[in-house]
């Protein structure tokens, strides 16, 4: 998905996207591209699964030049993009681990997306309290695993974060 229709899907509904002060992403070693959408374009103040994309300062890190933190997950986990504009979870209790995300800035657009659709259809499907009751119709995970891997094939491998988030709710299932 391009920046401007991420844009334009995300923000139809009235929600906002953050974007990247300049001078933060001048001083990092992304791609042009990757520093275009997220100043001009960004990404979600919050988004399922319990993401956020303000950027936090977290020194462990290491050098910015090689990676730039983009979010965090609902467990203070950053997500940042690295040189290549490949996007990983690093965790937050052991620094050297890190999760395959996307392979882009703009398969993570089409992932948040698809998630979005994901939940807005198993809400509509089960009522206000299907998604959070874990009550996710199989046909609607398959829908959404199929997406992810359509966008980012290696998103949806075991250990990546998207994989894990197919499993997660697979393994819901009654």
């Amino acid at each position: 998905m391009d920046s401007n229709s991420f844009k334009a899907a995300w923000t139809r509904s009235g929600d906002q996207l953050y974007t990247h002060p300049l001078d933060a992403l001048s001083a990092s070693a992304l791609p042009v591209g990757v520093k275009n959408f997220l100043h001009v374009v960004g990404l979600p103040d919050e988004a399922a699964p319990f993401l956020s994309f303000k950027p936090l300062k977290s020194e462990w890190l290491g050098n910015p030049d090689r990676q730039y933190q983009i979010g965090s997950d609902g467990s203070g986990s950053p997500i940042v993009i690295d040189q290549q504009g490949d996007v990983w979870l690093i965790d937050h209790e052991t620094p050297t681990r890190r999760s395959l995300v996307n392979s882009s800035l703009e398969a993570l657009a089409d992932c948040l997306i698809a998630y979005r659709a994901l939940v807005t259809a198993t809400v509509s499907v089960g009522g206000d309290d299907a998604f959070l009751d874990g009550r996710v119709p199989k046909q609607l995970i398959e829908r959404f695993a199929a997406s992810v891997s359509a966008s980012d094939p290696a998103a949806t491998q075991p250990g990546t974060f998207w994989g894990g988030e197919v499993s997660r709710l697979i393994a819901e299932l009654p």
